[in-house]
């Protein structure tokens, strides 16, 4: 059950090699991700698998689409760049063949958790009970191991706003603070840097920041938070607590972009 994508620009000869390969590997039920001109995100599930010449029973069609390949699949209206996740969203960037495999063949973890992420949103927005897809218990993820890096960023953002009474300086955004994320300033005047890591390996050690004299006050926050680091917190450096952001997006939840609150329903923190 491969999440597949589909991309602008079909029917060029540098892709379409490719393309009749990864149609070859779909099956059925797999799940597939099409952008629309208009910025619409729908997924669809593959319902006949059986290899269709479209130009043979409707040619005028095929025509006018620059289609001519195809397998059965039903689509469902997802909705527009706040509804999709950000590993769907950073598929359709960028250079690469119209239909392609979303996330790293290699990486089974990941494709795990793109293939739970992208069921549940499909039940999420399918109004065909038997089309759904069965989620087994121990498919259901954890919050935090679904989110991406932008989603975390995201997040703790919103935090700080929020909680700490700083404010982003949106040009700082990955430009020209490849330490940081990004970098906030409170009402004081005072600028704060802030590290977020979303690696299942990750952790941020205070110490190695402490000597930055750049800035006021740093913030930092991984995923996969080593709890000794909160008590070697400092008047400069804080780290962040992933519980307590976690009941700020509970309260919080109407503050948040609909993919990220659709992770939350989905993970059952929210109804």
């Amino acid at each position: 059950e491969d999440a597949i994508q589909t991309r602008e620009g079909a029917g060029k000869k540098n892709s379409f090699k490719a393309d009749m390969i990864t149609l070859s590997k779909i099956h059925k039920n797999d799940i597939i991700w099409v952008r629309m001109e208009d910025g619409i995100y729908y997924i669809g599930k593959i319902i006949d698998d059986t290899y269709k010449c479209w130009d043979m029973y409707d040619k005028e069609g095929a025509e006018k689409y620059d289609i001519r390949n195809i397998k059965g699949c039903k689509f469902y209206k997802v909705g527009g760049i706040e509804k999709a996740p950000g590993v769907i969203i950073n598929s359709f960037s960028g250079p690469g063949s119209t239909l392609r495999r979303i996330g790293t063949e290699y990486n089974e973890n990941l494709q795990m958790k793109i293939r739970v992420i992208c069921k549940m949103i499909f039940n999420e927005v399918c109004d065909n009970d038997s089309e759904k897809f069965q989620i087994e218990k121990e498919e259901v993820l954890d919050f935090w191991t679904i989110i991406d890096d932008q989603e975390a960023e995201e997040i703790v953002a919103l935090y700080l706003q929020f909680v700490e009474n700083y404010k982003v300086y949106i040009t700082t955004k990955r430009r020209d603070t490849p330490k940081y994320e990004f970098i906030m300033v409170n009402s004081e005047g005072e600028k704060a840097a802030v590290q977020v890591k979303t690696g299942n390996n990750v952790t941020l050690k205070v110490r190695d920041f402490q000597d930055d004299k750049d800035y006021e006050k740093i913030f930092l926050f991984s995923v996969n938070e080593d709890k000794s680091e909160f008590e070697n917190s400092t008047n400069k450096v804080k780290v962040l607590d992933k519980e307590e952001i976690e009941k700020f997006l509970v309260n919080n939840n109407k503050l948040l972009l609909s993919a990220i609150r659709n992770k939350m329903k989905l993970c059952g923190l929210i109804k």
